[in-house]
């Protein structure tokens, strides 16, 4: 979910260009659901943090990948077959 965090000025800090992306797609009709209830922090169309927002997001960053995702810069993977980090 975007936060006032993501208000910036453009080029002040680095962009954020996402490496890993999780499938949301089964999932996203509850996340959706479940952020109802804080409706205190939601805002109305076309805010950042409105209901229909993140749904678009989800569907936004899943298009690289064919379906609705989270999106995430990966530093380091843990590989738990071996336990160590790749």
């Amino acid at each position: 979910m975007l936060f006032s965090k993501e208000w910036q000025t453009p080029g002040s800090a680095p962009p954020f260009v996402p490496n890993w992306y999780i499938n949301i797609t089964a999932t996203l009709p509850i996340k959706l659901k479940s952020l109802q209830e804080y409706q205190n922090e939601l805002r109305n169309w076309p805010h950042a943090q409105s209901i229909p927002s993140l749904e678009y997001l989800a569907r936004w960053r899943g298009a690289n990948i064919g379906c609705a995702a989270e999106a995430f810069i990966l530093g380091k993977k843990y590989n738990s077959i071996n336990n160590d980090m790749e």
